[in-house]
This record gives structure tokens, sequence and C-alpha cells, in this order.
């Protein structure tokens, strides 16, 4: 999911619903609403805004870094590499 990609490399809080299409070790990167009622979905945003912003911006780096290190082009290369690599 690209656009999750995106979200997750802006550096800023990714408030979303927990889709079928987003892989797993997304989720950790991401507040999540505890359903999709667009009443969760308010609160979550709250919740958010009301927290300290060094938890804030600690959570945001650590997804920025998780995208940086994991889903860049060239970690994706690699392991594009390995695999015709390992099986051509």
């Amino acid at each position: 999911p690209i656009k999750t990609l995106e979200y997750l490399a802006s550096g800023r809080p990714c408030i979303m619903y927990k889709l079928p299409g987003i892989p797993p070790e997304y989720i950790k990167h991401i507040f999540v609403p505890d359903n999709e009622c667009p009443t969760k979905l308010a609160e979550k945003i709250v919740e958010v805004m009301n927290m300290e912003i060094t938890n804030v911006n600690t959570h945001c780096k650590v997804a920025y870094d998780f995208i940086k290190n994991e889903k860049s082009i060239n970690f994706q290369f690699g392991r594009i590499h390995k695999f015709l690599l390992n099986n051509i």
C-alpha cells in the first residue's frame, strides 16, 4: 500500500483504520481506532492530539526509520537481487 508507506514516511502521525490490505508490520506504526466507527476515529484523533509531543515525535521517528530502512528502494532491490541470485 503505497499511500500508507507515504504517510509513514512523512514523519507525522498516521491515524487510519486497520484495512485488510495493510501488512501486519505496518500496524504498530499506525494509530488505529478501536473499530471503524467514525466516532472512534474522532476519539483516536483527539487522543493523538493530546499525547505528549515527544511521544508523538518518537512514534513518528520509529515509523520513518522503519520505512527508510526496511521499505526503501535500496532495501527492496537488495531483496529482489538476493532472490534472483538464489533462484537462477
